[in-house]
């Protein structure tokens, strides 16, 4: 029994195998071209599938239970203060940031409030980013109040730090993200045969737009080429 987005994920990737194999096809006929002297001067052809519209029938069998023994948003929050002021203390270290113990006291003093605002806005969801932009945010503007390390710290070596930290915070945060229960569906034919008639079927409608993308090389002066998806 499948989940609907897994149903909808496999119909997705059956237009895409439908374009894969549409232009290896097309590859065919251009070498096929290439080799007839009158037809090597044709444009050969390829087709694309700029909209696709599917129409297709689903039986809602049930809606997953949310998992039992979560944490509770307040409950992650404060997770999340204890383990940011010991990536702080890590990543400072890594980067050779001296801290006083004058500015730790300010330090989780700004995380404190950081997860205060949140906790805060109650019926909004845990988000783990504009979270972890704040407390960042409120640990670079401690440091560069301090004399000494506003003296020591270059801009780069600044933004250096706080990407690492941002970073660091975001490998360890994630976890405390927690999936909505998921939706079981019936979409054999089989399946919506026996479960009953039509009108109480859902019935799915959506229009796809196809884009595609392509290989591009950057190379920076000093650096190896590296390669990247883009939108063609």
């Amino acid at each position: 029994m499948p989940y609907l987005g897994e149903f909808i994920g496999h119909l997705l990737s059956e237009l895409t195998n439908a374009r894969v194999q549409a232009d290896q096809e097309t590859l065919r006929l251009a070498e096929l071209y290439a080799g007839d002297q009158i037809m090597k001067n044709m444009p050969v052809p390829r087709f694309r599938l700029p909209n696709v519209t599917i129409r297709v029938p689903v039986a809602v069998k049930e809606v997953e239970a949310a998992a039992e023994g979560g944490v509770t948003k307040e409950q992650a929050l404060d997770s999340i203060r204890q383990s940011a002021e010991k990536l702080l203390d890590a990543q400072s270290k890594i980067s050779g940031i001296r801290i006083l113990s004058g500015e730790k006291k300010t330090l989780k003093q700004s995380l404190d409030q950081a997860i205060q605002d949140f906790k805060t806005a109650e019926k909004v969801p845990l988000r783990i980013t504009p979270l972890i932009e704040r407390m960042v945010s409120n640990v670079v503007d401690v440091l560069r109040k301090s004399p000494e390390k506003a003296a020591a710290l270059k801009p780069a070596s600044m933004e250096k730090f706080a990407n690492d930290l941002k970073s660091s915070m975001q490998r360890e945060f994630t976890k405390f993200l927690v999936a909505p229960p998921r939706l079981n569906v019936l979409a054999t034919t089989a399946e919506l045969k026996e479960a009953g008639p039509i009108e109480i079927l859902a019935q799915l409608e959506f229009t796809i737009s196809e884009e595609g993308m392509e290989w591009s090389s950057i190379q920076q002066e000093g650096e190896v080429s590296k390669q990247f998806l883009i939108p063609e």
